[in-house]
């Protein structure tokens, strides 16, 4: 993101050098298929941010 001008909270590397409680980078949605099972996983969860 950083190469776009959209550094995250919290990542002291490519962001600010002020650390934070910690990144502020967040899936509320991610779908993909297991490398070994070969089932799709499916997970949903809302930001506490």
């Amino acid at each position: 993101f950083h190469g776009f001008g959209l550094p995250i909270i919290g990542d002291t590397l490519y962001g600010h050098s002020e650390p934070n409680e910690r990144l502020m980078l967040h899936s509320c949605y991610i779908k993909f298929t297991h490398p070994s099972t070969g089932k799709v996983m499916e997970f949903n969860c809302a930001s506490d941010f």
